[in-house]
């Protein structure tokens, strides 16, 4: 969806939205990703899809583990914040710019190595798609799957 203002909030302002990263825990506290969000976005101004290509990199902070850090218990819940900047390639205005990205992640436990994935975030910036400070919001739901002892 582009925009956050009420007027954005309508059916055709919705478009899909592929994010895939791959990331590192640094400590339990603390990790880095990378990865890849895009295809299209929707505008109200018209009805074309404003397709893009967005690469971040990221820093991750476990909520739970830095708040409840003397509490031990299940792992069924993560709380995970997410901030960091990107490369934001517009096709549809034929440029490129920096922009930040910022979110939380909510990672509910399926096994050892498998998690559901619901993540809220932005890319936020100047001049993605009208010319003055501009978001792109989205909801993402996916699968994390976790490489250690490989």
């Amino acid at each position: 969806m582009s925009g956050i203002k009420n007027e954005d909030f309508i059916s055709s302002n919705y478009s899909p939205v592929l994010r895939l990263t791959i990331g590192k825990w640094l400590n339990k506290k603390i990790a880095f990703q990378g990865g890849y969000q895009g295809r299209y976005f929707n505008a109200i101004a018209d009805h074309d899809k404003h397709f893009y290509d967005f690469y971040f990199a990221e820093i991750v902070f476990d909520a739970k583990s830095i708040l409840l850090s003397k509490i031990k218990g299940s792992r069924f819940y993560d709380l995970l914040f997410h901030l960091g900047a990107g490369y934001f390639q517009n096709h549809y205005y034929g440029n490129a710019s920096i922009h930040g990205i910022t979110g939380v992640s909510n990672n509910f436990t399926i096994s050892e190595r498998l998690k559901i994935k619901l993540d809220i975030g932005a890319i936020v910036g100047w001049d993605i798609y009208q010319g003055d400070d501009d978001i792109l919001p989205n909801v993402s739901l996916g699968l994390v799957y976790n490489f250690n002892n490989f």
